[in-house]
């Protein structure tokens, strides 16, 4: 086939693979095929992530006119809609991670292309990414060797991020999940009016937890009491 016919080939409709940038298209179309059946942009973008081959767009007079969005999912476990298809695994230390716009005033969590964490950086002037940790899940016994770390006489780390570095550089392994749609930190003043705030105002949508994060984080004065 020569140039020509590629060319011409193109100018039909045709599948290109999804991207992020695509999100916003991808949102309108959904919104509007099926309005009843919402998901936000944050469970696609995970479907994009888990399964890039799988995400699909259909471009017709250079317009994106539909999509695709396949994703493996275990046998007789249908994933519940708009709901996350990673979760915190029951055997290794895990961490539940929220995108913020601020990360230096939390835990940042540098992975690996597979999501592996490499390093967590504590509260750090300018961190390597905006994935902070919200939340963790371990088995028991990781628990024990963390606690054991933690006792010994040139250890007593006042934060868990820098316990896990500790832990990681002696062969330990961590995996990160980037599942969370907004961070409210309850340890901070602001943090606990914010979260308040969308409790009284019952089901919430991801963009309301992302503006109370976003309130949050642009607090001067507010002061993390959390032990993390």
């Amino acid at each position: 086939m020569g140039e020509t016919d590629q060319r011409t080939d193109m100018s039909k409709p045709h599948w290109r693979p999804a991207r992020a940038s695509d999100l916003v298209a991808i949102s309108a179309i959904a919104a509007r095929i099926h309005p009843d059946l919402p998901e936000s942009p944050d469970v696609f973008a995970e479907k994009m992530r888990l399964y890039p081959d799988g995400c699909r767009l259909l471009i017709a007079d250079e317009e994106i006119a539909g999509y695709g969005l396949a994703h493996p999912w275990k046998q007789h476990r249908i994933p519940p809609l708009n709901g996350f298809l990673q979760q915190l695994p029951d055997d290794a230390l895990s961490f539940l991670l929220f995108p913020v716009e601020q990360p230096q005033f939390f835990d940042a969590v540098l992975t690996d292309e597979h999501d592996n964490v490499r390093e967590i950086q504590v509260k750090q002037k300018n961190p390597g990414t905006n994935w902070i940790w919200g939340a963790f899940k371990m088995p028991g016994n990781v628990f024990h060797d963390l606690y054991d770390l933690w006792r010994r006489s040139d250890r007593g780390d006042e934060y868990f991020g820098t316990l896990i570095n500790a832990w990681l550089a002696t062969g330990g392994h961590a995996k990160a999940v980037r599942a969370g749609q907004g961070y409210v930190d309850v340890g901070t003043l602001h943090g606990y009016r914010s979260a308040i705030r969308l409790l009284e105002q019952g089901a919430f949508t991801p963009a309301q937890l992302h503006e109370a994060a976003n309130h949050e984080e642009q607090q001067p004065n507010a002061i993390d009491t959390a032990s993390r």
